[in-house]
């Protein structure tokens, strides 16, 4: 075999693995895009509406003479 055929060997399995790393790398990517959840800021923003929404249906429900103010001692009896 002569030097410059086994030059054009090692480009060659360099390029193969070069490729392989690459293939390799594109399907890791993928893979964490397709387990990624995305959200837009509309859904953000709905979200947080209903957070709010729950949080002031609990706090009026603990709020039993409606003072605006939870009084814990009240409620652990």
């Amino acid at each position: 075999m002569t030097l410059q055929h086994q030059d054009c060997d090692t480009c060659r399995f360099e390029f193969e693995d070069k490729k392989e790393y690459l293939n390799e790398l594109s399907k890791q990517q993928f893979d964490l895009a397709a387990t990624t959840h995305y959200t837009t800021g509309r859904s953000q923003t709905l979200m947080a509406r209903l957070k709010a929404k729950r949080f002031s249906q609990i706090f009026n429900y603990l709020d039993q003479d409606q003072a605006g103010v939870i009084d814990l001692l009240d409620l652990a009896t």
